[in-house]
């Protein structure tokens, strides 16, 4: 198992060629054609940002969708997308059991390859990611990217 964790380490490293990410539209059709209920609101914000942050928001918004259907089946899913004090906020709130930590926490390196890769494309372009549990289950992914 190391030995794949050296070649993704190789894979994420800045020299590497940029990975094709899923959109968030891609994300939210393959997440309904499985069953899951996704409800986006306020997606036009995307096309406020130039190409390097909206790929970014919408991979990290991908994954958090992904992630949903993964580890909360059945459980449907919010994402919202607004802007406040010139930063875009987004997040994809699953409604429902997730993953069993609480409180909202950094990303780190080895959380998982699809939120540390989604951490490591926002850093550049001035973004961040955070993630949170509430007691009742509800899992929430917070993205912010300066406009």
């Amino acid at each position: 198992m190391e030995d794949v964790h050296v070649v993704v380490d190789l894979l994420r490293s800045p020299s590497a060629p940029p990975v094709p990410v899923e959109t968030l539209a891609e994300a939210v059709a393959t997440a309904r054609s499985l069953g899951t209920a996704v409800e986006v609101c306020g997606a036009e914000v995307l096309d406020g940002l130039d190409l390097p942050r909206r790929a970014a928001v919408e991979a990290a918004l991908a994954e958090g969708v992904h992630n949903a259907v993964v580890h909360a089946p059945g459980a449907a899913v919010e994402v919202d997308l607004f802007v406040r004090d010139g930063v875009v906020v987004a997040e994809a709130v699953t409604l429902g059991p997730g993953p069993r930590a609480r409180g909202f926490r950094d990303v780190p390196s080895r959380a998982g390859a699809g939120l540390a890769v989604a951490a490591e494309r926002l850093a550049p372009v001035g973004g961040l990611l955070r993630t949170d549990l509430d007691a009742d289950g509800t899992h929430r992914l917070h993205v912010e990217v300066p406009r």
